[in-house]
């Protein structure tokens, strides 16, 4: 089956690399920024996310990561699979030094060129977009932007 082109989006973060990576592979950075009550098992590779109450809609959602690999400073990357799509995407952060700062790149691939995989696409497009956006916030100011409470 066709795929969409990967969803990616980088965003410029004024902290160590050593900082934004700590905020990828510990749930303090996921629930300090996006998620609420979120897990994390490095040793079994494998992230529970959780939202609750999220968004003016108030969504609650949870779902599983597997397979999480890291380089330590570098990258980390899973996969997580929506129950409407055949199979799982594959979703990786990259980080690169810039300036005093880093550049981290989200990648989110494998989605189908479908009507579920289009409309997962989109709202994960949405998604990783705003997740970049708070972490940002998160770690340069350690304000946790809260638009559903």
């Amino acid at each position: 089956m066709k795929k969409f082109r990967p969803i990616e989006f980088s965003t410029y973060v004024h902290k160590s690399r050593s900082d934004v990576y700590q905020s990828l592979i510990t749930m303090d950075g996921w629930n300090g920024c996006f998620t609420t009550g979120a897990s994390i098992d490095l040793s079994s590779k494998v992230i529970h996310f959780r939202w609750q109450n999220l968004g003016p809609e108030k969504i609650n959602a949870e779902t599983q990561a597997k397979d999480v690999e890291f380089e330590v400073n570098r990258r980390m990357s899973f996969s997580w699979h929506h129950e409407s799509l055949p199979e799982p995407t594959r979703v990786s952060f990259e980080l690169t030094d810039k300036g005093e700062g880093v550049v981290i790149t989200v990648k989110d691939e494998g989605y189908p060129q479908s009507s579920k995989g289009e409309f997962m696409y989109m709202d994960c497009s949405a998604g990783w977009a705003e997740f970049l956006t708070l972490l940002k916030i998160y770690l340069e100011t350690g304000y946790r932007y809260k638009n559903w409470e």
